[in-house]
């Protein structure tokens, strides 16, 4: 069986250019298929269609597979279909209108700065013809040399058999999960032998933080003990005390025992003097009792109990 080449005229193969979002195979045939029934009578389930990417465009090839099928041979020859389209896509640097003359029609399309804008049929006459060469517009001679690197249209791709691949993948698939596995179980031992380390070593140091947790417990109170024991710094206690009271008051009567104290005294207004105590930070708990005034004087007796801190 041998191959023919046929350049279809746009009386059997029609040619539009669609802005196409950048989508995989399937996507782009689905979004040219709607596109294609906004101007297109009859279903897309009886075209052929097929098409070539140019950035975020797509040059849409469609024709009625009724056409397509009714190009038979005779002799059962298969024929490879091209548009004129992919004589001019060869040119370079593009600009303008250029034409083919194909089954009695003078097929023109337009190319600005190399890029394919639309696409014209006219009928055949010479006089058309030497019309529009007077305009600037270029002819092409259809040269099949052109077409060898080029897929033609509305072929099917065949399926091919990857027996070999297929079972390579299988045994792919059947090997790794294995050998997966055996690096998860061998991972999982090492986790295991380390967190047994981790957890052996944190019990030696909560045995040992234990132990010191108790010294510590013992120093802190043989420290307390001594500190309760050591002896009062009187002459700082009496300092402090004269100063909380002031040069009025005089002290009738003072015990002291460990840091608690009591005096009776006598003085002014001793109840404003609690003020002081609160300010002197030696002092704590300082509560006045017992507060008379003396007879035919502006001074009062009173007694006072509370701590006080030698630090």
């Amino acid at each position: 069986m041998k191959r023919k080449i046929r350049i279809l005229s746009s009386n059997i193969c029609s040619v539009r250019i669609m802005d196409i979002p950048p989508l995989g195979a399937e996507e782009t045939g689905q979004v040219i298929r709607h596109k294609l029934a906004a101007f297109y009578p009859g279903s897309a389930d009886d075209l052929y269609i097929d098409y070539v990417r140019e950035n975020d465009k797509a040059v849409v090839f469609f024709a009625s597979k009724q056409k397509i099928d009714s190009l038979s041979d005779p002799e059962g020859n298969e024929f490879l279909f091209y548009s004129p389209w992919h004589f001019f896509a060869s040119i370079s640097e593009k600009d303008g209108y250029y034409g083919i003359i194909l089954d009695g029609r003078i097929e023109l399309f337009c190319y600005e700065n190399d890029h394919f804008v639309e696409s014209r049929s006219l009928d055949y006459s010479s006089e058309r013809e030497a019309s529009l060469k007077e305009e600037g517009i270029a002819f092409v001679e259809p040269s099949l040399s052109t077409l060898n690197k080029i897929e033609p249209l509305f072929r099917k791709k065949k399926k091919k058999k990857y027996f070999l691949s297929n079972l390579l993948i299988l045994g792919l698939l059947l090997i790794i999960p294995q050998f997966l596995f055996y690096r998860q179980v061998k991972s999982d031992e090492e986790y295991n032998r380390t967190l047994k380390k981790e957890i052996q070593s944190l019990i030696l140091d909560n045995a040992r933080y234990s132990g010191s947790e108790e010294e510590y417990g013992k120093l802190m109170n043989e420290y307390q003990e001594l500190k309760d024991s050591r002896p009062l710094n009187i002459n700082r206690f009496l300092s402090e005390l004269s100063s909380s009271l002031g040069r009025d008051v005089v002290i009738e009567s003072l015990v002291l025992k460990g840091n608690s104290f009591q005096l009776n005294g006598v003085g002014l207004n001793p109840l404003g003097k609690m003020e002081k105590f609160q300010n002197n930070g030696h002092f704590s708990h300082v509560v006045p009792y017992q507060v008379k005034a003396l007879e035919n004087s502006s001074r009062e007796t009173f007694s006072l109990t509370g701590v006080y801190h030698d630090e």
